[in-house]
């Protein structure tokens, strides 16, 4: 079964919406105390994986919006921008360019500043590389000839 063109575009920023969404949910809306799924546990002696001190860091906040309203609205977008858009290539090529050249800034920022990795930021940023490198491959791969 081979999935529609179309819907690879939506995929990788439906998920990234549905996780930024319940992280933004668990946290700031509900305030759990551990979110399910990112309980405490060390990966080496100087990195852990933990969602509260990624999302309680200085670094989770620009211009005191949680970094999980931006990711909701990267998604949000990227999504309209491929539904309305989607014969003006440019304009998607660079936005999913846009989001791909920031997520270094996330990784670094996660293991060498605050130390810690959240799992649900990571699949954000897991869709975000996908959804570039999806983008790249449909529009460079060399098309085959449909044998039917």
């Amino acid at each position: 079964m081979k999935l529609n063109k179309n819907i690879m575009y939506y995929i990788f920023s439906i998920i990234g919406l549905i996780i930024s969404i319940f992280d933004y949910y668990q946290y700031y809306i509900i305030n759990y105390q551990i979110i399910p799924l990112c309980t405490t546990s060390k990966i080496s002696s100087s990195l852990q994986i933990n969602c509260n001190a990624v999302l309680r860091s200085q670094y989770s906040r620009i211009f005191s919006i949680p970094l999980d309203i931006f990711a909701m609205i990267y998604f949000l977008l990227d999504i309209l921008i491929y539904r309305f858009f989607n014969n003006k290539r440019r304009i998607i090529f660079f936005w999913r360019l846009l989001g791909f050249l920031f997520v270094p800034y996330l990784i670094y920022t996660e293991i060498f500043l605050i130390h810690s990795i959240c799992i649900y930021c990571t699949i954000m940023q897991l869709m975000i590389i996908l959804n570039f490198i999806y983008l790249l491959y449909d529009r460079f791969s060399i098309k085959q000839p449909r044998s039917d």
